[in-house]
């Protein structure tokens, strides 16, 4: 079994003359999921990108690609830091929860992972068990 990730541009995601590539791509692996990142996620590129997370089935697992399927789908907004370039030098500033009380920062980042991540975990369980055994997911 193999499991991987692409970061790739939101371009090249969705706009019309990438849709051989997608088709490419979605007759021969399962679409797990689609992060979509806001720009300057990696840098002061400009860019906002896709993660595509995606499973390459056995030859004995093709069903999985023949039946419609559900794909888990997130837009991260906090990504838990602000870039900013400073004398040239790319810096990535961490961005802290403000306790709503006090107007204080708190220790925690502002950040959508976490709770992706649980979101993750409950969408695993709905997924046949080759699935969920890519993603070491065992139900507790």
């Amino acid at each position: 079994m193999v499991v991987f990730g692409i970061v790739l541009s939101n371009s090249i995601a969705s706009i019309a003359e990438w849709e051989n590539i997608r088709k490419w791509l979605i007759e021969r692996v399962r679409i797990v999921g689609l992060f979509d990142l806001p720009a300057n996620t990696f840098g002061e590129t400009g860019v906002a990108t896709t993660v595509i997370i995606a499973y390459k089935p056995k030859s004995s697992e093709k069903y999985l690609l023949d039946a419609d399927y559900e794909v888990f789908i997130k837009e991260v907004e906090n990504i838990g830091y602000e870039v900013k370039t400073v004398k040239r030098t790319i810096t990535f500033k961490p961005q802290f929860l403000i306790n709503e009380e006090t107007f204080e920062h708190t220790s925690k980042l502002e950040e959508d992972f976490s709770t992706m991540q649980d979101e993750f975990k409950e969408f695993l369980k709905r997924q046949e068990l080759e699935i969920k055994n890519a993603f070491n997911f065992k139900i507790s």
